[in-house]
């Protein structure tokens, strides 16, 4: 049985707003968050090798005052007067730079805010066989009340900007949020 051209555009369209309704703009929408944070949220460390703190904040700047991968970020006003990223070195503990970035999602124009602080260590971290001497910690929440799973848009958040960065690095959760998908 032959299908008719009207059933045919039904079917194309039909699988477009499929595509449409996502949240998440791949490549990394595989991680999805149900409510971990109250609403869907993901927190990440990077190890990164090689490089200073001070090279992974001026990355980050740099990305983002370009609006970042896609020009889809945006550098936020800090408390200390600066957008992006800022150094509080002067502040007592590890964290030796804290910034904040808005992620507003290409398909639904979902507004997240990603959080970050960057930290060194002279003697280098060590994961297993893996020497690295920078921590960059970055947290993406979604801002619209009610966001119980997020199609993998925090994590995707987090994995395109920090990937657009340059540096090696190796992830790791740092609690239960956007886990990795099941295995099939």
């Amino acid at each position: 049985m032959a299908i008719s051209h009207s059933c045919f555009v039904f079917v194309i369209f039909t699988a477009f707003l499929l595509y449409a309704v996502k949240g998440c703009d791949p490549p990394y929408c595989d991680n999805v968050d149900c409510g971990s944070c109250g609403n869907a949220c993901c927190n990440l460390m990077f190890m990164i090798p090689d490089s200073t703190s001070h090279d992974v904040a001026e990355a980050l700047n740099s990305t983002l005052k370009g609006g970042g991968p896609g020009g889809l970020y945006e550098a936020r006003p800090l408390q200390q007067g600066a957008t992006g990223v800022v150094s509080i070195k002067n502040h007592a503990g590890p964290v030796e730079f804290i910034g904040q970035a808005f992620h507003t999602s290409r398909i639904e124009q979902y507004v997240d805010t990603i959080d970050f602080t960057i930290e060194s260590d002279p003697g280098n971290y060590v994961a297993g066989e893996w020497e690295y001497d920078t921590v960059l910690k970055a947290s993406s929440i979604s801002q619209v009340g009610g966001a119980y799973c997020d199609e993998g848009q925090n994590y995707n958040n987090i994995m395109t900007l920090v990937t657009a960065l340059g540096f090696d690095f190796k992830v790791k959760h740092t609690d239960d949020s956007c886990p990795p998908p099941p295995p099939i």
